[in-house]
């Protein structure tokens, strides 16, 4: 396999990273919204 760039590591990280966030608010959905109270 090819070095990849760092451009695009970081990108594919950030991507990574937000849709793991996306993954960890959608699971604990049952659980109160601690957003809401504020």
């Amino acid at each position: 396999m090819s070095p990849m760039p760092t451009e695009l590591n970081a990108t594919m990280l950030q991507t990574l990273m937000e849709m793991s966030g996306i993954k960890c608010r959608l699971v604990p959905a049952e659980e109160p919204d601690i957003d809401k109270d504020q």
